[in-house]
């Protein structure tokens, strides 16, 4: 969409052709798509960074925040998230505390989804 071959892309952004072929191709698991690179790829097109983000891609993007407000919103801690969510204690916290792990594709349908479409609605500038 940007008038430029997967080569010349690759070359402009530094990302790998293969990769740029599988986001083309949705030959990709949303569970380990780079975001980082989306955002390259969408600036390089002159577009938005989250511009070919998803809802699930944002919500890994936006993770830590929407959790924080999740939790304080339903009153819940971490361990009863983990409780909610079916998942260890230990995974929850790596949510919270690492940058590229968040919530599964399957989760965020069935736990966070319909909340972390209300918090962009009314929570991002």
């Amino acid at each position: 969409s940007c008038n430029m071959t997967a080569v010349e892309l690759s070359n402009k952004t530094g990302v790998h052709t293969a990769t740029i072929s599988r986001y083309e191709n949705n030959q990709f698991s949303y569970d380990k798509i780079d975001i980082d690179s989306l955002s390259v790829l969408a600036l390089a097109c002159n577009k938005n960074e989250d511009y070919l983000l998803t809802p699930f891609l944002k919500f890994k993007k936006y993770h830590k925040q929407i959790l924080q407000q999740y939790l304080i919103d339903n009153n819940l801690s971490k361990i009863q998230l983990a409780e909610l969510c079916n998942v260890s204690y230990t995974l929850v916290k790596t949510w919270f505390n690492k940058e590229k792990r968040s919530p599964s594709y399957e989760l965020w349908q069935t736990t966070f989804r319909e909340y972390s479409l209300n918090w962009f609605e009314h929570k991002i500038d």
